[in-house]
């Protein structure tokens, strides 16, 4: 029998974060129709101007986070690289500084839709909150990601691979560093343990599933390491 009529097992509820533009959106939004076509329960959060897009897809959506023009310097990303080079911490605090501005906000939507959940699916954006408020439930955590962001050797084919591998892991740990303070007042509210290591250990850690929602032909060798 087909597996969209014949679903294996009780419904669960899935709770979906996802958070940037209808690029960043959909992944999650193709997801969601899926299992609820699969005869599941899922409640989508989407960035406000997405919302009226997921309820078209039939789900049931809410706003998360601010307004995409709010949360985005146009003109700054646009000349990010130029200015990564003459200003790295300066560049990097600024493209950072929305994250840490709405991180209480997207936390208390998280923990909306997260309620009464059996899982939580977090998008790339605001992937540690999402974590924090899954530890909190003690329900499972997946992290669909339709880009590669954990630090490895293949993003940059022209560099050398040690290189770009350890460019990802310094952006991650000065991520870390730059957003200690606001995860842990958000772990701090949920009752958890003050974090010491960045949320990507703890996400390992704790053995959170990642789903690398990206072709292989776009990144060749990343599926080999």
């Amino acid at each position: 029998s087909h597996p969209h009529h014949d679903p294996k097992g009780p419904a669960v509820k899935f709770a979906l974060a996802c958070y940037g533009s209808r690029g960043d959106i959909e992944p999650s939004v193709a997801v969601g129709r899926e299992l609820q076509h699969r005869g599941h329960e899922v409640r989508i959060a989407v960035q406000p101007g997405l919302v009226e897009f997921a309820e078209s897809a039939g789900l049931t959506a809410l706003p998360y986070g601010p307004e995409l023009e709010d949360f985005l310097n146009e003109d700054f990303l646009r000349n990010f690289w130029a200015q990564l080079v003459r200003n790295p911490a300066g560049s990097l605090r600024e493209l950072w500084a929305p994250i840490i501005e709405y991180w209480p906000e997207t936390g208390r939507t998280l923990l909306t839709i997260a309620d009464g959940a059996d899982l939580l699916s977090t998008g790339l954006n605001y992937e540690q909150p999402a974590a924090n408020v899954a530890e909190s439930f003690d329900i499972p955590l997946i992290s669909l990601h339709h880009f590669p962001i954990r630090p490895n050797s293949q993003l940059v084919p022209m560099l050398p691979s040690p290189v770009v591998r350890s460019t990802g892991r310094v952006f991650e740990w000065l991520f870390w560093r730059a957003t200690k303070g606001v995860e842990n007042a958000q772990r701090d509210e949920l009752g958890l343990q003050k974090a010491t290591v960045s949320s990507p250990r703890r996400i390992a850690e704790r053995g959170s599933l990642e789903i690398q929602a990206y072709d292989a032909v776009c990144f060749p060798g990343l599926a080999k390491e």
